[in-house]
């Protein structure tokens, strides 16, 4: 039920390219987005956001509410470098899948959503970060769906993954405050 309020308000999605990470590797992330919300499909990363770091690992789902800045990385002591050359060409195109550092031991999928004034009040209620652990229906079902090759087509997906992390999220943080 949730998962259809999201998808009925009025936003511009942003699909995310898929990033795939390896070693050791940091983004930073400007913070375009009035919500980001992402699937951790394997591996763990490091994320700082709001002034909070947390660990997300495999299955967990988080969201950053606002247009803030945040940061994902392998550990939280790497230098990080600035994500849009990973994710855009230099037009500022969506690149097919990202890719940071040696290897791919890490994989997330996400996307948000910019959207209009009235919508992006809403969210004024939500805290700035939202950490759910690994376990929760939407993740799994997103989880199921994504290859082996860990190359998803968000086509394909059974729920988008921005409105998937973002309802179960919602979902664990209500849990958390009742």
């Amino acid at each position: 039920m949730l998962e259809q309020g999201l998808a009925e308000l009025s936003v511009n999605w942003a699909v995310a390219t898929p990033l795939h990470a390896g070693g050791r590797w940091a983004l930073h992330f400007a913070g375009r987005l009035d919500l980001r919300g992402e699937v951790v499909v394997r591996g763990r990363a490091h994320i700082t956001a709001a002034g909070r770091g947390f660990w997300a690992e495999q299955g967990d789902c988080y969201v950053i509410v606002g247009r803030r800045p945040y940061r994902i990385a392998s550990d939280p002591d790497t230098s990080s470098v600035f994500a849009a050359p990973y994710h855009e060409d230099e037009h500022g195109t969506p690149r097919d899948e990202a890719r940071v550092g040696e290897g791919d031991g890490t994989t997330l999928l996400g996307a948000g959503f910019t959207s209009e004034p009235e919508t992006a009040r809403l969210l004024e209620v939500l805290p700035p970060v939202i950490h759910v652990r690994a376990g929760g229906d939407v993740a799994l079902r997103v989880l199921r769906a994504v290859p082996e090759d860990h190359r998803p087509d968000p086509a394909r997906l059974p729920v988008p993954p921005a409105h998937g992390a973002l309802a179960q999220s919602l979902q664990g943080h209500h849990r958390q405050v009742t």
